[in-house]
């Protein structure tokens, strides 16, 4: 058994497995915490809620899964999928600045959701890709800034969105790259973890890009 995701909530450390299974720490002591063999197979990320629950994206086991699932405050286990508005699989979840919390995932018309506390529910905010998009495209990551952008790291590359159209960002020849992973850095900057590229440092004040590879010091892409 393998841990392939790691959240920290309240003073309790959770590590997600290969197999499905949701341990915590505390206080020194791991312990055996719930079980989502049934639902999947590896927990592939996890994220804590500001009201003490933990969002969990699952990979598929030998059925296909739609939408994530929730660790309540008290331990329980909540599913979210169709009948709460999820058309996709979730990737990945963040909470913004403001406490709202955004899902991400797979497919051109069902990358981006947020959820509505008052109805326990998400909502489909996924627009139009505005470009020629690949067949299995889906969002890896993404970042939520203090202006409330939305920075998602696709198959197609970095997308900025703010509620009301969505950009791919300009990066010149890594344009089109796939963007693993994103982080905001403050002062409108991003750090950009490429597929193949290396690291890319984004300024969006002055529309600028700088790529870290091996040549920078980086052991490999």
């Amino acid at each position: 058994v393998l841990i392939t995701a790691l959240s920290y909530t309240d003073g309790e450390l959770f590590l997600g497995t290969t197999l499905g299974s949701l341990f915590r720490y505390r206080d020194g002591k791991l312990t055996s915490d719930l079980s989502l063999e049934d639902r999947g197979g590896v927990i592939l990320f996890m994220a804590s809620g500001s009201d003490g629950s933990l969002w969990i994206c699952q990979a598929p086991d030998e059925n296909p899964i739609v939408g994530i699932a929730r660790r309540l405050p008290d331990g329980q286990l909540r599913a979210y999928g169709a009948e709460s508005g999820l058309e996709s699989r979730i990737l990945v979840a963040r909470e913004s600045p403001h406490q709202r919390l955004y899902a991400a995932g797979i497919g051109p018309k069902t990358y981006l959701y947020r959820y509505l506390p008052e109805e326990d529910a998400f909502i489909n905010l996924s627009l139009p890709l505005p470009f020629v998009h690949s067949a299995a495209f889906e969002v890896h990551d993404m970042a939520i800034d203090q202006r409330g952008i939305i920075w998602l790291a696709t198959t197609d590359g970095l997308m900025r969105y703010d509620l009301e159209r969505i950009q791919r960002v300009d990066l010149g020849p890594y344009t089109a790259t796939e963007i693993r992973a994103v982080t905001a850095a403050g002062g409108n900057c991003l750090w950009l973890s490429s597929s193949t590229e290396g690291l890319i440092y984004y300024n969006e004040d002055h529309s600028t890009y700088t790529r870290f590879d091996q040549d920078s010091g980086l052991p490999s892409t």
